[in-house]
């Protein structure tokens, strides 16, 4: 059973890692496309590049803070959670 989890838990891990990357640079393509720009001339690379394209897309959404919530909400119980399991 540990070898089947862990599978299930790699695949998991790489498929919602695809879907975020499929998301950002779409919404970069966007942008890019919008601005008459180059993909890597919107945004700077690294870590931060979610933080930065991911405000755009709530922008241009019809209601951002009603889409804006429910992106964010679902996480606010689970941080608290890390942070516990972090310190033990």
């Amino acid at each position: 059973p540990i070898q089947a989890n862990s599978l299930i838990v790699s695949a998991a891990n790489s498929l919602t890692e695809i879907f975020g990357g499929f998301a950002t640079f779409s919404i970069l393509g966007y942008l890019a496309k919008k601005k008459g720009v180059t993909v890597d001339e919107v945004v700077a690379g690294g870590p931060g590049l979610v933080f930065e394209s991911l405000p755009e897309a709530f922008g241009l959404m019809p209601a951002p803070a009603f889409f804006a919530f429910l992106f964010f909400f679902p996480t606010s119980p689970v941080l608290p959670l890390y942070a516990s399991i972090s310190w033990a």
